[in-house]
């Protein structure tokens, strides 16, 4: 398999306001410096970090699946829906834009989150009314998987959640000192982010090795060998893991 970890020093950045808000951006906007360009239907992920309260005007959004995980602190969310719902650590919120709708979204002080957007099929998508959906932390669920293992269930089976994307979104922690061994799905690339602690990812079956650390965003994509072994340090180690297929049966957007 192939391993390509992205420090932020290599992802792009941005903010919102005077700076209340800023952001690595591991894959970008068209046009803009990222990690990456996309990878598959995942067209875009950001990490934020809000070290005032701000909100972010209201502004619109059409076709892609929008997902905004919340690491630490609080949002509120409104839209043009109606919809008016405070997210707290461990919730969960998708903004399927469909047809077109408009939010906004108030961080509160030392929030931090992530928000990543799938492409589905567009010439779909744009005809299909918008919905928003959310998981609360006691919502989503959460399983032991191996010793000193907490996987968080966020999209995908066995989550409640689905997007029209093919898509699976977990949230592994990994204790102080243990490990963690996790079989990628046939025909699926994974991208994920290290969100907390450091460590080692190691492929085993092809003495491929590398040191992971806070901010990093990594890129797998699977061959004949599957198996992924993490191991945290002494800090412990947390990360959002997404999968998405190797290819999608639909053309996807060009980015520049």
């Amino acid at each position: 398999m192939t391993i390509k970890r992205y420090p932020p020093d290599q992802q792009g950045s941005s903010y919102f306001g005077r700076g209340e808000i800023t952001e690595l951006r591991a894959i970008s906007f068209p046009g803009e410096k990222g990690a990456v360009t996309r990878v598959g239907p995942l067209f875009y992920w950001a990490w934020a970090y809000s070290n005032e309260t701000y909100q972010i005007p209201e502004h619109p959004h059409k076709g892609f699946e929008i997902v905004t995980y919340v690491l630490v602190g609080e949002v509120e969310h409104g839209d043009s829906l109606a919809h008016h719902q405070n997210l707290s650590a461990g919730s969960l919120q998708i903004i399927q834009a469909g047809s077109g709708v408009k939010h906004t979204e108030k961080l509160k002080k030392d929030t931090e989150l992530l928000q990543i957007w799938f492409e589905p099929d567009l010439r779909q998508s744009f005809k299909q009314v918008p919905t928003y959906s959310y998981l609360t932390q006691q919502q989503v669920m959460v399983t032991e998987e191996q010793i000193g293992v907490r996987v968080k269930h966020l999209i995908g089976s066995p989550a409640p959640i689905e997007l029209q994307t093919k898509a699976i979104m977990m949230d592994v922690e990994i204790a102080p000192n243990q490990r963690y061994i996790y079989q990628i799905p046939a025909d699926t690339t994974l991208a994920f982010y290290v969100t907390h602690g450091q460590g080692n990812l190691d492929d085993v079956a092809n003495d491929v090795h590398e040191q992971l650390k806070c901010k990093d965003f990594v890129v797998v994509e699977e061959d004949a060998s599957r198996n992924l072994l993490f191991q945290a340090n002494n800090d412990g180690l947390r990360i959002v893991v997404v999968g998405v297929p190797n290819q999608v049966p639909y053309s996807l957007y060009h980015k520049e």
